[in-house]
């Protein structure tokens, strides 16, 4: 694709001047403010969160020299197809392929009704492609057929939706974070998730319906990271959406400290304070997913970090 001069496809990324740049060593007194997370407490995300005793710097958007090749991909999905049921003839998607590779956050925009969520519902097994054509490759292996692929999904990709609140099944936050896996999710796991997510501080007793917007995208969060087998993809929808300011400088923070143990796709209409730990910016549209130039995101850093 072709993309226009620089300020036109950049519209998307300017909108707006509430970005504040992550920086993972900010003083917890600015966090009050700026909601980031000190060099500590992106260091017990990461370490709460990573299989391994080896931890991957994580929380600003990684550098890739021209040229260079990508980090391994962990969800790979080739010649994607679909088309809404009994809605049109009209494919949605056609031979959509793109990767999520490790250590990485990348942002999805678009226009209303573009198919961002559609994507991700795609992504995370909940639809399955149209087309016998689409491939999915997650964790190195090849899945050919639709219907297989697409519970694989459902078992290795966690998802939170735009309304945290619909995926709550527990009445209260304990019962939310071990339903169905009492056997394998201890009492010290669901305490240092609740920590490392910034709920630390929150009653086990306490309603999933009745906390704050952030927090219940924070409780949906902790929720997935919690599942077993561990995701090894995590995707949110609009997490930004409906939370105020210092809430949303916290997931950002939050994210950006996240993504160094699993790769992480997020679908936003205010990249704002996202833009600052995110490593890609794809565009959905016209049937398909465009990448975004990297001197174009890297414009548009500068220019929301000047308008602070």
């Amino acid at each position: 694709m072709c993309w226009p001069p620089f300020p036109t496809c950049a519209g998307p990324l300017l909108a707006g001047c509430s970005f504040i740049p992550f920086c993972p060593t900010t003083a917890v007194s600015s966090r009050r403010h700026h909601g980031t997370l000190s060099g500590c407490e992106a260091a017990s995300v990461r370490r709460a969160f990573t299989p391994s005793s080896t931890l991957m710097l994580g929380g600003t958007p990684r550098y890739v020299p021209h040229g260079a090749p990508n980090p391994p991909s962990a969800l790979t999905v080739s010649n994607l197809c679909y088309t809404v049921p009994t809605l049109s003839d009209t494919p949605l998607f056609e031979d959509v392929s793109l990767s999520l590779h490790e250590s990485e956050l990348v942002l999805l925009i678009g226009a209303n009704g573009c198919g961002k969520s559609t994507l991700l519902s795609l992504l995370a097994g909940f639809r399955t492609p149209t087309s016998r054509a689409s491939v999915v490759t997650l964790g190195g292996v090849t899945y050919r057929r639709r219907r297989r692929a697409s519970r694989v999904l459902r078992e290795s990709v966690g998802m939170v939706p735009q309304r945290a609140s619909d995926a709550f099944l527990g009445r209260s936050v304990l019962e939310e974070l071990t339903l169905f896996r009492d056997d394998v999710t201890t009492p010290g796991a669901v305490r240092s998730t609740l920590d490392a997510v910034g709920l630390g501080d929150i009653s086990l007793l306490a309603t999933p319906t009745q906390l704050s917007g952030g927090q219940q995208r924070r409780l949906a969060l902790a929720s997935q990271l919690l599942r077993q087998p561990r995701v090894r993809v995590l995707l949110l929808d609009e997490p930004l959406a409906g939370v105020d300011g210092g809430s949303r400088r916290g997931i950002a923070a939050l994210l950006g400290a996240l993504k160094s143990t699993l790769p992480i796709a997020v679908v936003t209409h205010q990249p704002g304070e996202l833009l600052g730990v995110a490593d890609r910016v794809l565009v959905v549209g016209n049937r398909g997913v465009s990448e975004v130039p990297r001197d174009v995101v890297d414009r548009a850093r500068v220019l929301r970090a000047q308008a602070v």
